[in-house]
């Protein structure tokens, strides 16, 4: 189902409409998301696409913005699927307080812009508008949870070797140490990088801006 927000065309006559994939448990909580554009967000030709990761996989590449309300560990994974399938889109999420601690996560995963559910109505055009010209936007209260974490030299050593596909064996043996302190190092630097995963952490090194993930990958020579 495919319909037409005709909003912020007052004042922008010119405006293209954008194409808008929505993530969302329902089609009628799309629609009330997007009456919260009103004249300050983008001019959208939105449909809902279905819920969570399996949505994301169906994405056309040439969308151009992605609009996710999920719950749950699927979260991260369906904004991953959603960076995978349409690489030039800039992607909003929408969560709950409670979730505010997987910041980074969701934006290692690729999301361009998160939104408190309680302040939808004031930010979502906003971000809407910001990500559809390449801008990043996180609400304050969470903005030093998106901040590059600090790493120990031990702690960069361990997720360089990760990221090369090591085992906490193999680590282990390149850098002279137990295997049991390694997984200690490992289980620290999973917390400050915000990831659960030895996946999560190579995307979330990678993900790094080009010094901090140089940092990380010439600490092992």
């Amino acid at each position: 189902m495919r319909t037409t927000a005709g909003v912020g065309r007052q004042g922008r006559p010119e405006e293209p409409a954008l194409s808008l994939a929505a993530i969302a448990p329902s089609a009628s909580l799309v629609w009330r998301l997007l009456g919260c554009l009103g004249r300050d967000g983008p001019l959208v030709c939105a449909h809902h696409a279905g819920r969570g990761t399996a949505a994301a996989e169906r994405l056309d590449a040439d969308t151009d913005l992605v609009l996710i309300v999920d719950e749950g560990p699927e979260l991260a994974a369906a904004v991953h699927a959603a960076r995978r399938r349409a690489p030039d889109a800039g992607i909003v999420v929408i969560i709950a307080e409670t979730a505010a601690g997987e910041t980074r996560r969701l934006l290692t995963a690729g999301a361009d812009a998160l939104v408190l559910e309680d302040e939808l109505d004031d930010v979502l055009p906003t971000a809407l508008r910001s990500v559809s010209l390449g801008q990043v936007s996180v609400p304050r209260p969470v903005r030093e949870l998106a901040e590059i974490p600090a790493l120990s030299h031990r702690e960069r050593q361990i997720l360089a070797l990760v990221v090369a596909g090591c085992t906490n064996a193999e680590i282990a043996k390149r850098l002279y140490l137990a295997e049991s302190t390694v997984k200690t190092h490992l289980s620290s630097a999973f917390r400050r990088l915000g990831v659960t995963s030895r996946r999560e952490a190579t995307a979330a090194v990678l993900g790094l801006d080009d010094q901090a993930r140089l940092g990380v990958l010439t600490s092992v020579r």
